[in-house]
């Protein structure tokens, strides 16, 4: 399993160096920049780089170019954990999609032809029926008098 959640996050990775960094191997980029990163940090710890240092070697898309590398690197990172959480969220809506074709006693004895879209729409109406539901009953609740 733990595998499978490295993998999710080596391409949620791979997405956010592609649309960060204009180099042909973007994830060695992204490591380079990272061993840079970490070398200025260990030599002043508010040393946020300097393009001149890293060259040819890490080669950013124009509307990041005014961006420094420590701030490259952060926005690398947050879209890459974007993507990640994306992913996990459609994950749990396939799995409530799935949970609730089996108590409506609709999911296909045959794993093969589950169409996953389709739960993931299912769990996604779920979810909004399930929050609908908390939404009335807190506003049909009796407000506290004063």
């Amino acid at each position: 399993m733990a595998d499978s959640l490295n993998q999710i996050k080596y391409l949620a990775l791979a997405q956010a160096c592609d649309e960060i960094l204009s180099n042909e191997n973007a994830v060695q980029a992204y490591k380079q920049l990272c061993a840079y990163i970490e070398g200025c940090q260990k030599m002043d710890a508010g040393d946020q780089g300097n393009w001149e240092a890293l060259e040819d070697k890490v080669v950013v898309w124009q509307p990041f170019e005014h961006f420094t590398p420590h701030e490259v690197l952060e926005t690398i990172e947050g879209m890459a954990q974007g993507i990640e959480e994306a992913m996990k969220s459609v994950l749990e809506l396939a799995k409530e999609g799935i949970i609730q074709e089996t108590i409506e006693g609709r999911l296909d004895s045959d794993m093969n032809s589950l169409d996953m879209v389709e739960l993931v729409e299912i769990g996604h109406q779920a979810q909004a029926e399930h929050m609908t539901h908390h939404i009335d009953d807190a506003l049909s609740a009796p407000r506290p008098t004063v």
